[in-house]
């Protein structure tokens, strides 16, 4: 994940995806041109810009309409494909495919530790 220069680096452990704010998922049969019939996975940016993805690209952005822990991701990503799937690989395509275009984004997981005054977590 890409930081600046006063954050630190954030590991896939500790960070949530989702889709970023605007963008949709539209799949369809192509009417026409030389692809009639085939199916189309588009993810559509908030510009209105539309990137076609494979179909396993496209359902993993599926599963990242909220935000989700790379872990999680990836083990209900392995169901649908039907093959096993490294957190790490899927955390390195999120950044590689779908951050970098803006298309996810990160946020850190939370811990929500509620202590007295004057204890420690």
């Amino acid at each position: 994940m890409v930081a600046s220069h006063d954050e630190p680096v954030a590991s896939p452990e500790n960070v949530r995806w989702q889709l970023a704010p605007g963008v949709s998922l539209l799949a369809g049969t192509a009417l026409s041109g030389e692809r009639r019939g085939a199916e189309l996975y588009l993810l559509v940016a908030p510009s209105g810009h539309r990137y076609a993805v494979s179909e396993p690209l496209y359902r993993l952005a599926e599963l990242l309409a909220r935000p989700r822990a790379v872990a999680e991701v990836a083990a209900e990503l392995a169901v649908r494909l039907e093959r096993p799937l490294d957190p790490a690989a899927v955390a390195a395509l999120i950044e590689s495919k779908l951050a970098s275009r803006g298309l996810a984004v990160a946020e850190p997981m939370t811990t929500d530790i509620t202590t007295r005054e004057g204890e420690s977590p």
